[in-house]
């Protein structure tokens, strides 16, 4: 039995596979935009927020007193600092746990564009009028999706070793300038 008997089940062929492809690119992009915002998170978690504050404390407490004051004015200016503290202590508290409820959205990016990918989909299917999917079709879509990822990496190697070739030819270039410049010279 033939599979594909007339022209109309190329077409859908193509459109599932170039469907699966372009959804796949799009998780992939997400994924990998997942990863760096997640990294930035975590880098702005260590934060030198957290290091200037104490590093701050640390040498006002080795700073001796130049003047003398009175035990209210000590009083006063304790409690000033201990304002202070509680408040960077709040901010950095409330930048730490915004910091972690955003990571934890950031998260679910990738499930969201799996949703998104799938729901264009079968959005362009209805608006086709291809009908009933058959599952044919959802294999072809869901091989297609997972075959991106490779594309994907091929595609950068590829792009990777044409830049690289590049930069190597203009090296070399340069070199045989500067060397048919010092045979000049001499």
């Amino acid at each position: 039995m033939i599979l594909f008997s007339n022209f109309n089940h190329i077409t859908i062929l193509c459109l599932f596979v170039y469907m699966g492809l372009i959804s796949g690119l799009f998780y992939k992009l997400v994924v990998n935009f997942k990863n760096i915002l997640i990294k930035k998170i975590k880098k702005a978690l260590k934060g030198p927020l957290n290091e200037k504050t104490t590093k701050k404390q640390i040498n006002l407490q080795r700073q001796p007193q130049q003047q003398k004051t009175t035990p209210k004015e000590q009083e006063k200016t304790l409690l000033k600092n201990k304002i202070k503290n509680s408040f960077k202590n709040f901010l950095i508290l409330t930048k730490n746990i915004l910091l972690k409820i955003t990571m934890f959205f950031i998260k679910l990016f990738p499930h969201s564009a799996i949703i998104l990918c799938i729901s264009i989909s079968y959005f362009i299917n209805y608006n086709l009028n291809f009908g009933y999917l058959r599952v044919i079709y959802v294999l072809i879509w869901l091989c297609s999706f997972f075959s991106a990822k490779s594309l994907y990496n091929l595609v950068a190697n590829y792009f990777f070793a044409f830049y690289n070739w590049v930069i190597k030819r203009k090296n070399k270039k340069c070199q045989n300038q500067t060397i048919i410049i010092k045979e000049k010279q001499n």
